[in-house]
């Protein structure tokens, strides 16, 4: 509970508990009596919370480092596969205009068209 409250002041910023209490729409004395007598917030609470503030349920409550939902750090895995398809695409597109160019300016390539059937292309 010691990060809650340290994260909470934290968001509080140079506002004063009952500022923030009423933007959090939050009775000011629930807010203080987490700090003053180590109550805890309800389910509900911590929830409007984190809605109205954007931050993650698991930062606030010190079980991760990563603060808003959705943020880089929680999308990182996905980042990472999107960069290698990116990087395997460019490969790909490399090799494919190596290809392009062996055949010559002035050649005609055969081009798939919808339907199946070849079109004629200028390279």
């Amino acid at each position: 509970m010691k990060m809650f409250l340290e994260r909470m002041k934290m968001l509080q910023g140079k506002r004063s508990q009952r500022e923030f209490a009423e933007y959090l729409s939050i009775p000011l004395n629930s807010y203080t009596n987490w700090f003053l007598y180590d109550r805890n917030p309800s389910i509900d609470t911590l929830y409007s919370i984190c809605t109205k503030l954007g931050e993650s349920a698991d930062w606030l409550l010190g079980l991760s480092d990563c603060r808003a939902p959705g943020s880089d750090a929680a999308n990182a895995p996905r980042i990472a596969a999107l960069e290698k398809q990116v990087h395997d695409l460019e490969v790909e597109n490399a090799a494919l205009q190596k290809a392009l160019a062996l055949l010559g300016g002035g050649r005609h390539v055969s081009v798939p068209r919808n339907g199946g059937a070849a079109a004629v292309k200028s390279a």
